[in-house]
């Protein structure tokens, strides 16, 4: 919708769910791919449940994608669950690596 860029999280996320903001970007960025300048609402329901943890990372990434252009929505199965955390920084040969070892 037309407003300004921002990215809003709904549907009673804790703290960890709320950092998979950058957590996303991060992930998008290290594939190179740009993260949409757009008012985005992403709503995780059901909005009664309390949502933990960094499980919603991939799910999120997977919104964002299909809602901007960049996945063919139909390629996401409606009501499949997918759950994990992204990795931030890929290494050589595609493989993940941590902060620590560069």
């Amino acid at each position: 919708t037309d407003g300004m860029p921002m990215y809003e999280l709904v549907g009673l996320p804790d703290a960890a769910v709320k950092e998979s903001r950058e957590r996303v970007r991060a992930a998008m960025a290290s594939c190179q791919m740009l993260f949409p300048v757009a008012r985005l609402t992403l709503n995780l329901a059901p909005a009664d449940t309390k949502k933990e943890g960094p499980s919603f990372d991939l799910p999120i990434a997977l919104a964002i994608m299909a809602s901007s252009g960049m996945l063919d929505p139909d390629c996401v199965p409606y009501g499949k669950r997918f759950g994990k955390p992204l990795p931030l920084i890929r290494g050589k040969g595609g493989r993940n690596q941590s902060k620590e070892q560069g």
